[in-house]
Formats: C-alpha cells, structure tokens, sequence
C-alpha cells in the first residue's frame, strides 16, 4: 500500500469501517511508515479534541411539550 492509498482511507481507518483485509494493509503501511503513522495519530488526536469540544445539550422539556402542541395542532387543522 502507498501513502496515498493509505491517507485515502485514513478516516475509514479512524472509524473502523474497513474491512478487515483492508484495515490490516493500512496497519502494515502505518509500521513502516512514520510520517503517515504521524499522519494518523495527529488526525486522531485531532478528531477526539473536536468530539471532546462537541458536548450535545438538550433541549428543555417545556420546549419538546410546546412544539409537541404545535405538531398536534398542526395535524387537526
């Protein structure tokens, strides 16, 4: 596998959804090949700083009753 095969398939390889053939040449390149195994943890570190960064809120309840309200009154008319 080349760099650039193996840096087309980063995220993939990041979300394991290669399949297992795949991922396992992606892992042999990556042994031999520092600056993509850079590459890799630099994007990893990246991706997990954003997720961290990315806290979800909910909304409150008396908003999920009004809009409820809403759809209902929606739906009569």
């Amino acid at each position: 596998m080349t760099c650039e095969e193996a840096v087309a398939r980063l995220y993939e390889y990041l979300d394991r959804e290669l399949d297992p053939g795949t991922r396992r040449r992606v892992r042999q390149h990556l042994a031999r090949c520092r600056p993509c195994t850079d590459k890799v943890h630099f994007e990893a570190y990246f991706l997990a700083q954003l997720r961290r960064c990315l806290v979800s809120e909910r909304a409150p309840a008396s908003l999920y009753r009004r809009l409820e309200a809403l759809v209902a009154a929606v739906r009569v008319k």
